[in-house]
């Protein structure tokens, strides 16, 4: 395909040309690890691996540790595992009891430097001084080219950390060896979401939305019950929300250009202002340990706004768009969708050196949902005769096709239990269901009527949750139990 090429200077996402040398220094701006933060010889308790284990639940369980700032000590013990390094790593892998790095080597097996990857741990115990010199690091992903730097969760005083393995300090990577748990399962990743107002967080399920008044709407399940409260004042627009390091982050434009952020610190909701020049709706995601927002402008190019280390940043990237813009991570690239001025879909990614940009596909008349499926990426928007327009990655080129029927909403996309789901207001305030049944695609009707709101949609505890603004201005949901499809209100007051 043909596309032109954006150089921009984005901090974090340059990509590494050179090999990561065995000893890697630390930047002259890094802070020192602060002691060493090998742990004690575990007890004579007995251990044992767990349960098999996928990766992303590696990595999700010891993201939990960073949201909570677990604080470093060989002593203390937090949810039942010793909050020193190797505690960490064997919480993350769910072992039934505290691992050493005397002995990690019982339920890991070596592997060659550039096979590591997300949930594979890197172990260094030095006999000469076992618990004071070794240490144990969970490796999560490769910031640029295999074998270069890399992304890493581990225990260090004064607590929990993730970053780069070139931001620690007087390291050297000979000295550890990669490992891969025995128990770790290497099964097909999950599809990673697309942009939504849907974030599944420390064990709880959060719908944001536009509340009445310029508020921002927040209901959640903690286990037992939904709960609601208004996190916020000064929105004007749909939020678009994201996880980074294990908390939560929410994002919407203002009525003066700028964009609205309200995030979890740990104890309370946090709020400020960042960005200029944004008039249609956000779309978040998280990219090599970077928070990434988009948002059009008021001249149609893409405003780009992301965390670069130490302070937002911003820039403008393309032009022509004329819509609300989605984002997704595909295939370690970021990517962005949007409805151009001529019903042709606007893409903007990341290539690794730079963004890229291209038209395809025609027909959109309603902005778009993205999501992957399969291995493969789609995008859909809603086209003529109230069917619509998808867009799709074959591997090796653009193709197009029209789906469905008597829509009217713009459709929102995810990926559950193996299949590819849209969910879209239809013609009689019903709420559509369209979805890929393996030959073909499939099409029902969720909710017959009440739906006045586009809708969202996601995942939580193995079920499909669909939410959006009934009639009454009240937060509608429909979500699948198992068998059948269930319905009720949330209450709130959200904005029409």
């Amino acid at each position: 395909m043909t596309s032109v090429v954006i150089r921009s200077a984005v901090a974090g996402l340059a990509s590494i040309t050179a090999a990561l040398v065995l000893s890697v220094p630390a930047p002259a701006t890094a802070a020192p690890d602060n002691g060493s933060p090998q742990a004690v010889r575990a007890s004579v308790a007995a251990i044992s691996p767990g349960a098999p284990i996928s990766r992303a639940d590696i990595i999700a369980r010891a993201q939990t540790w960073i949201a909570a700032q677990v604080p470093y000590s060989q002593e203390a013990y937090y949810g039942g595992y010793r909050t020193d390094c190797s505690g960490y790593v064997s919480m993350a892998l769910q072992t039934n009891g505290n691992y050493w790095t005397g002995n990690l080597e019982e339920i890991g097996v070596p592997i060659p430097f550039e096979a590591l990857q997300a949930g594979d741990f890197l172990n260094y115990h030095n006999p000469a001084n076992p618990n004071n010199g070794s240490h144990v690091v969970l490796f999560d992903r490769w910031v640029g080219a295999v074998g270069g730097d890399f992304w890493i969760y581990e225990q260090v005083k004064p607590h929990t950390k993730h970053r780069k393995w070139s931001e620690t300090s007087g390291r050297l990577l000979s000295n550890y060896t990669p490992m891969r748990y025995t128990r770790v399962s290497d099964g097909a990743a999950k599809p990673a979401p697309a942009s939504s107002r849907v974030l599944t967080v420390d064990d709880g399920l959060h719908v944001f939305e536009h509340g009445r008044n310029g508020s921002l709407d927040h209901t959640w399940w903690g286990g037992s019950n939904w709960a609601r409260d208004s996190l916020a004042s000064g929105f004007a627009g749909q939020p678009a929300s994201v996880v980074a390091d294990g908390r939560s982050h929410v994002f919407g434009r203002n009525g003066a250009g700028g964009l609205r952020h309200a995030w979890w610190n740990g104890t309370g909701w946090a709020v400020d202002t960042l960005g200029t020049g944004v008039s249609g709706d956000p779309s978040a995601a998280q990219f090599e340990g970077r928070t990434h927002v988009f948002a059009r402008a008021a001249d149609g190019a893409l405003r780009h706004v992301w965390w670069n280390g130490t302070t937002w940043a911003q820039d403008s990237l393309g032009s022509g768009f004329a819509g609300t813009v989605t984002t997704l991570v595909y295939q370690e690239k970021l990517h962005v969708f949007g409805r151009a001025t001529d019903g042709r879909l606007r893409h903007v990614w990341w290539d690794g050196t730079g963004w890229a940009v291209e038209s395809l596909g025609s027909g959109f008349l309603g902005d778009p949902a993205v999501a992957e499926s399969d291995g493969r990426l789609h995008v859909f928007g809603l086209g003529s005769g109230g069917g619509l327009a998808h867009v799709w990655w074959t591997g090796s080129e653009w193709a197009q096709d029209q789906v469905a029927s008597g829509l009217t909403g713009i459709p929102t996309a995810v990926h559950y239990d193996g299949a590819l789901h849209l969910f879209a207001r239809d013609g009689g305030n019903g709420l559509s269901h369209v979805w890929w049944t393996g030959s073909g695609w499939g099409q029902d009707r969720v909710a017959t009527g009440g739906i006045a709101g586009d809708p969202t949609a996601g995942t939580f505890d193995g079920l499909l949750h669909v939410f959006a603004r009934s009639g009454s201005s009240t937060e509608a949901h429909v979500w699948w139990t198992g068998s059948g499809w269930a319905s009720d209100d949330l209450g709130g007051s959200l904005q029409s």
